[in-house]
């Protein structure tokens, strides 16, 4: 019997989430919080664009010593990870063996998302965004399985609250949240072999179903993220992803790059809201500035 799955209109919206809350401060109990150097190269290309939020980078392996980005505070504030929390998410139902990559479930009729009518599977939910397609999958992983996600992979705040298909929504009943720095360490991890995985090669299988660019000779693999308020105003927008020479089999860390950009509401008059077109031509922008794309 096919499981009925109910997405609030506001999170259609997004296609992610819906939250007016404030966001979390990050208080790291692990070493998610690394030194990090702040780069007023990278502040200022945020600035010159007009817009509030936080990018952060670290070479492959290397997130522990060689964490760097714009505003410390600002990177290492919580934000819920909408539709980021896809890759987690597929990890580890791959991992678990909740899902293969040609699992599909049914398509859902939802207007504005017209992809969503399609049976997907799971490069094709990672590549629509799907949140009926993962909602299925936190209905198989139950409670216990989405709290020992969170729990094993030291995920943000590792908050899942009361509502089993929303949590990482930011709607009604969301709990989790999670800090551009944590996305970048959990970016890293996987690729260093360094999450406690019953089957490590998820992790490479995972890399290559994401939605990939190729930008400047290389190939971007990566996953984007969109809160938005209940009147449709972004909140968060994220896009994070994985920097790796084009050509090159997914896995190896020399010369790769983990990336989090945010775009955060407007803080000033003279901000911008943020929109879903700005983020991966300024993740570029910025990786490039950066001298990592």
């Amino acid at each position: 019997m096919r499981t009925l799955l109910v997405v609030s209109a506001a999170t259609l919206l997004g296609a992610c989430a819906t939250s007016d809350a404030p966001r979390v401060p990050a208080t790291p109990t692990h070493d998610a919080a690394p030194p990090f150097h702040e780069e007023p190269s990278l502040v200022g290309l945020l600035d010159e664009a007009h817009v509030s939020g936080a990018f952060v980078y670290a070479p492959l392996g290397k997130w522990r010593t060689e964490m760097a980005g714009s505003n410390r505070a600002s990177c290492m504030e919580r934000r819920s990870p909408a539709s980021t929390f896809k890759v987690p998410h597929a990890l580890f139902a791959l991992d678990r063996g909740v899902i293969t990559p040609a699992t599909t479930f049914p398509g859902v009729d939802v207007p504005a998302f017209p992809a969503w009518r399609e049976t997907l599977d799971l490069k094709g939910a990672l590549a629509a965004s799907s949140v009926p397609w993962f909602q299925q999958v936190a209905t198989n992983l139950g409670v216990a399985g989405e709290q020992e996600l969170v729990d094993s992979f030291d995920y943000g705040d590792r908050q899942i609250g009361a509502d089993l298909t929303h949590f990482w929504l930011g709607s009604t009943g969301a709990a989790l949240h999670i800090a551009p720095a944590e996305q970048v360490r959990f970016l890293d991890r996987p690729m260093a072999k360094d999450l406690p995985l019953r089957h490590p090669e998820s992790a490479d299988a995972l890399l290559a179903l994401l939605p990939e660019e190729r930008v400047s000779g290389r190939v971007v693999r990566g996953k984007t993220g969109w809160a938005v308020s209940d009147d449709g105003r972004t909140r968060a927008a994220w896009y994070i992803g994985i920097v790796l020479p084009d050509g090159e089999k997914p896995g190896p860390l020399q010369q790769g790059t983990a990336f989090a950009l945010v775009l955060d509401a407007p803080k000033r008059a003279d901000q911008q809201i943020p929109t879903m077109d700005q983020r991966k031509p300024l993740a570029f922008a910025l990786l490039k500035r950066a001298g990592r794309l």
